[in-house]
């Protein structure tokens, strides 16, 4: 007939992370550390699908869906470190430890079958830290962290990351 038909699809997504992380170490030797963190995660995603379909010179939109879609994790983290420390305030501190905890995701909008899922969490952590004391009694440690993490046997996420880290010498 010589007409044209085309669609396109445009997806657009944002979200909104909320990590609070608490921890405690101890030097339990003059280089060796133990510790662990709690971590509370929430995370809340919007995603929006809009569809459009022309025929000849008919533009028409088809639809547009939007998905709504929120995560919380709950993480136990024991670590063990070892710090080495430097004149001057400074030192470099390395931690290594597993994350355990569970997670629930629940997508808001409803989607059969999908609606809620909850499942155990288990990772390991890595940080390699420069640690800097500004004042007396109060530490500040910056670095790269490495984080896998599976979620029911999963083959996991990585996630590479700097972190700041405010602390206060007992």
């Amino acid at each position: 007939s010589g007409e044209e038909v085309s669609g396109r699809a445009q997806e657009t997504a944002w979200g909104v992370w909320n990590p609070v992380r608490f921890a405690a170490d101890v030097f339990v030797l003059p280089h060796l550390s133990l510790g662990a963190a709690v971590r509370f995660e929430h995370a809340r995603f919007t995603r929006t699908v809009t569809v459009e379909g022309s025929e000849g010179d008919t533009t028409s939109v088809g639809g547009s869906h939007h998905d709504i879609s929120k995560v919380t994790t709950l993480r136990f983290s024991p670590r063990v470190g070892y710090g080495r420390w430097f004149e001057g305030g400074m030192g470099a501190w390395v931690r290594a430890g597993v994350d355990l905890g569970s997670t629930s995701a629940v997508r808001a909008t409803g989607t059969p079958g999908v609606d809620g899922a909850t499942g155990r969490v288990f990772g390991v952590s890595v940080e390699a830290l420069a640690v800097f004391q500004p004042l007396p009694h109060t530490l500040v440690a910056v670095g790269p962290t490495y984080r896998r993490t599976s979620i029911d046997g999963s083959s996991g996420d990585h996630l590479v990351a700097l972190v700041a880290n405010l602390g206060v010498e007992l």
